[in-house]
């Protein structure tokens, strides 16, 4: 499995839609790791508790028509099978656009990471009439301090993240490394480490991302009865 460290319990839960090895798993309250490649539907072993290295693994929140069919009843019988997942498809797609516009405005004002890298790393899967969800998957990886605006202090760096001005003490910036903010990791000199901010990965599944996305999801119900009207003969 990718990103694998340590072992812990696993469990065996059906996957709410495709996953691969070593990405986040959702299932209602549950979230886990896949610990092998699945489609929709299929049972999949999840990991659990353990250790797993996420920084490179891809995070994701994913919008699946669940929806009052009681309310759509009669039309669905009207439309038929074929026509009425033509109009889920549409009607997931429509609102996980708006969702994703919603999400990434939320996530530059949750974390400050510059628009253009939320938008490049925050990229969505369509849904069709065979799979019927929508995701919206962040990479993974920790940003760099650099892309947060540092400024050199008389104590160290300050730079705009999460919102705020945050202080990182003993910190600098080195131009010929790339303008980068670096730590010593001791008292001699050498070695220095870089210093990183958010990643994409960590903050699309909470705070304002989180609240962001749950909102547009009231949409979809509506939007799915539009749809399928738009279909009546």
């Amino acid at each position: 499995m990718k990103g694998y460290v340590q072992p812990g319990i696993s469990v065996t839960l059906p996957a709410p839609y495709p996953v691969s090895s070593g990405s986040g798993l959702q299932v209602g309250a549950l979230f886990g790791i896949a610990l092998h490649d699945a489609v929709q539907g299929e049972d999949t072993e999840t990991l659990m508790t353990g250790v797993v290295d996420l920084t490179k693994v891809p995070m994701k929140i994913v919008l699946t028509p669940d929806v009052n069919f009681r309310r759509i009843e009669a039309v669905a019988q009207t439309l038929g099978e074929v026509r009425v997942r033509t109009a889920l498809s549409r009607a997931v797609n429509h609102t996980g656009r708006k969702a994703l516009t919603a999400v990434r405005r939320a996530l530059v004002a949750q974390t400050s990471i510059p628009r253009p890298v939320v938008v490049a790393g925050v990229t969505p899967r369509s849904a069709s009439a065979e799979t019927l969800s929508y995701a919206i998957v962040a990479s993974g990886r920790r940003l760099p301090l650099k892309l947060f605006r540092p400024k050199q202090t008389v104590s160290g760096v300050t730079a705009r993240v999460w919102g705020g001005a945050q202080d990182y003490p003993s910190a600098f910036i080195v131009p010929s490394l790339g303008s980068h903010v670096f730590r010593r990791v001791g008292r001699p000199r050498l070695p220095i480490t870089k210093l990183y901010g958010p990643s994409l990965a960590d903050e699309l599944v909470k705070d304002q991302s989180r609240a962001a996305f749950e909102r547009i999801v009231q949409d979809l119900e509506p939007r799915v009865m539009h749809e399928m009207k738009r279909l009546l003969p």
